[in-house]
């Protein structure tokens, strides 16, 4: 059995038959990185790791919503930060800040962007 997925303009692009909400989630928890790194105090390589990082996953969840396979990108940033958190050393609130926010984006970055009235798990 099918299921059709709801038609939700707001949440459709423009111009491409593309469900971007997982490209949105991304692009946020990105902007939240970037921002979490100047809210409260890093070590000096952790700070320019969270913002470098978070500003490229902001702009290729951005590039995603067009072009689907960039999301992929930010499938090996948020690899990337989760091993720095976990290996570089980093105060105890930056190590788990970064690690729920590199498995926020993995998640998302490995949701696929349906087409609308495609039925939910066709290809």
């Amino acid at each position: 059995m099918t299921t059709i997925q709801p038609h939700v303009p707001w949440l459709r692009s423009r111009g491409n038959d593309v469900d971007p909400w997982p490209r949105y989630v991304n692009a946020v928890t990105g902007v939240w990185l970037f921002l979490s790194a100047f809210l409260w105090k890093h070590q000096s390589l952790q700070g320019t790791n969270a913002w470098v990082v978070g500003a490229l996953m902001f702009v290729v969840a951005l590039t995603a919503i067009s072009s689907p396979r960039a999301r992929f990108v930010n499938t090996l940033l948020a690899i990337w930060l989760f091993v720095s958190a976990v290996f570089l050393g980093a105060y105890s609130y930056t190590s788990f800040n970064n690690v729920v926010v590199a498995i926020v984006v993995f998640v998302f970055s490995l949701v696929p962007s349906g087409g609308r009235g495609r039925a939910v798990g066709s290809r």
